[in-house]
C-alpha cells in the first residue's frame, strides 16, 4: 500500500521511522497486546507522556544506536506536531526526541517489570 496522504489525514496518524533496539520495540508490541491496545496507541502514549513531563525542563536527550534496526510506528499527527515543536525549541532532530521519549517510557514501564 502506498503512503496515501488522504488516508493518513482521515485516520489522523502519520508513520515515523526511528532506530530502536529490538528489545524496546518488542516490549512496545507486547505491552499493546497485554493491555488490549493498538501498537500506535502505545507509541503515542509514550511520546505524549514524555512531552507532558518535560514542560519547563530541558531533558537529557538520548541518541539511538546506529546498529539498531529502523522501527516504523504510527503516531497521532497532533502528538507529532507537539514533538516537532518541542524538538525545534531544543534545537534537536525530531527523531532524537521521539527516541528519547520511547526509551524513557520503556525505562519506566518495561524495566520495572524485570
Amino acid at each position: 500500500m502506498t503512503g496515501d496522504k488522504s488516508r493518513q489525514a482521515r485516520f489522523g496518524k502519520v508513520l515515523r521511522n526511528v532506530r530502536l533496539e529490538e528489545e524496546v520495540s518488542s516490549f512496545m508490541n507486547r505491552f499493546a497486546e497485554d493491555n488490549n491496545l493498538y501498537v500506535f496507541e502505545v507509541y503515542d502514549q509514550a511520546v505524549s507522556t514524555f512531552l507532558s513531563s518535560q514542560k519547563g525542563h530541558h531533558p537529557t536527550l538520548r541518541v539511538s544506536p546506529r546498529s539498531a534496526p529502523h522501527c516504523g510506528f504510527w503516531i497521532k499527527e497532533s502528538t507529532l506536531k507537539k514533538a516537532e515543536a518541542f524538538a525545534q525549541n531544543l534545537d534537536c532532530p525530531t527523531n532524537r526526541l521521539l527516541y528519547t521519549a520511547i526509551w524513557t517510557w520503556y525505562e519506566n514501564k518495561g524495566l520495572q517489570k524485570n
